[in-house]
């Protein structure tokens, strides 16, 4: 009898640990996308509605709104997504956002947010030394 309290009170301790935390995930205002996949290469752009980039953002966050634990943590993000109404980290196996009730964290894999990527902008100077 003992042990069974022992795991039901564990099992209350790792069940309250995550919540459904709904994001508010606007479907018609672009993002700002921030990568530094090898942290001296940082790049900007914009994620416009209605890309294929955009549905499979949607899709990203929409597949995962459960289970997300509090979390406490300094990660330090390689990719980021923002608009005026979300901010969203991803790390390694994770992704962080911040919420008003506090930082909460989800894992994934980090082939689900792969896409997430800024297509390189040629180089200026390059292309003026090159005119005659």
């Amino acid at each position: 009898m003992k042990q069974i309290t022992i795991i039901f009170f564990l099992s209350i301790i790792f069940l309250g640990c995550s919540e459904m935390v709904s994001l508010e995930i606007p479907k018609d205002e672009e993002f700002t996308l921030r990568t530094n996949i090898d942290l001296n290469t940082p790049r900007s752009c914009i994620i416009k509605p209605d890309t294929e980039k955009f549905e499979k953002l949607l899709k990203l966050l929409d597949e995962n709104n459960v289970n997300w634990k509090t979390e406490y943590a300094s990660i330090y993000p390689r990719v980021s997504v923002s608009n005026s109404k979300i901010h969203v980290f991803f790390s390694g196996n994770l992704i962080v956002t911040n919420l008003d009730k506090g930082q909460y964290s989800h894992k994934v894999k980090e082939s689900d947010y792969a896409f997430l990527r800024c297509e390189k902008k040629p180089n200026k100077y390059k292309e003026i030394n090159s005119l005659p």
